[in-house]
């Protein structure tokens, strides 16, 4: 999305240039040093949409100050940052290639530019680049506050993990107490961002329960996390029933109740492919097979391995190998 074709969005919605121009001027008059003069304001308008994806100056600080971004442009910034969005699941060349594309002005300029920082930061940890993710998430955080709860807690839980990922357990902690805080306290969330950040949230806390520093994996305080994440037959919740399923899946085979395991594991593989959840699915399988004790030639590790493949994920091909 240019200057332009952002421009005339707010063009067509309000009526006109001369229509855009009088809201900015309303707007922005008394909060910012703007030029009373609306034909003034409107040469300033018409010089930012000749500025294709090049910063927007003044007047692109302003119109996205006053303005923000489109709904629709918006909530598609977010499904490329988000986890367990879809987005997440497409192979990584196109991935990388989409996220290229809008990390441009005017949306790496807007207060939704977090998400972009999150969809590259997760693409990096994908192919185990360690210090470009910590780069990108570095630029997340800094960012998140102003594209809101949802943003805070993408970046805050993956803060956690590469935190966990490097042995720092209290700074891991620490993070997830703040995540907790924030599903408690804000009343921005839809019922499905709560429903899905508290699936992931207990998904993590259950994992530091289950790989302690010292001493035996607290197996009962992890399966009752895991228990209680929702779970049911709206779309919504395949994501939160895969993990649900997925977690309860770990602990009975690390119980040894094998016969239990495979059947949360063969649940996890249903609810990942009923959410569209490919790189789920392989994550499930490659679970499965080590509760049946399959060889690394067996049939579930080899349609692991495919799937993975075609998602050029290196991060869930490391995982198989093991």
């Amino acid at each position: 999305m240019s200057w332009e074709t952002y421009l005339t969005h707010w063009v067509d919605q309000l009526g006109g240039w001369v229509a855009l121009s009088d809201a900015l001027l309303h707007r922005a008059t008394g909060v910012v040093d703007i030029s009373t003069d609306p034909q003034s304001v409107e040469r300033g308008l018409r010089r930012l949409a000749r500025r294709g994806n090049k910063e927007g100056g003044q007047y692109g600080r302003w119109m996205l100050r006053f303005f923000g971004l489109p709904g629709d442009v918006a909530t598609w910034l977010k499904w490329m940052g988000q986890y367990h969005s879809r987005f997440s699941d497409l192979p990584l060349a196109l991935r990388a290639e989409q996220l290229e594309l809008w990390d441009r002005a005017p949306m790496s300029d807007s207060s939704h530019a977090a998400w972009l920082f999150l969809g590259k930061a997760s693409l990096y940890k994908r192919t185990r680049d360690q210090e470009a993710t910590r780069q990108q998430l570095s630029r997340a955080l800094a960012r998140a506050s102003a594209a809101g709860d949802e943003a805070v807690l993408e970046a805050k839980l993956l803060e956690a993990r590469m935190a966990s990922d490097e042995g720092d357990r209290q700074g891991c902690a620490a993070i997830l107490d703040a995540c907790q805080k924030i599903l408690d306290e804000s009343d921005a969330l839809s019922w499905e961002d709560r429903l899905l950040y508290t699936s992931r949230l207990r998904d993590q806390l259950a994992y530091q329960l289950l790989h302690p520093e010292h001493g035996p994996p607290a197996l009962d305080e992890a399966e009752v996390l895991y228990a209680s994440i929702e779970s049911g037959e709206d779309d919504a919740l395949s994501f939160a029933a895969y993990q649900r399923h997925l977690g309860l899946a770990y602990c009975c085979w690390k119980r040894g109740a094998l016969d239990t395991a495979a059947s949360h594991c063969d649940a996890a593989v249903s609810h990942a492919g009923d959410g569209g959840f490919v790189r789920l699915r392989v994550i499930a399988l490659n679970l499965w097979s080590r509760v049946i004790d399959e060889t690394s030639d067996g049939p579930l590790r080899t349609r692991a391995r495919r799937l993975a493949s075609k998602l050029e994920d290196e991060d869930l091909l490391w995982r198989i190998s093991r």
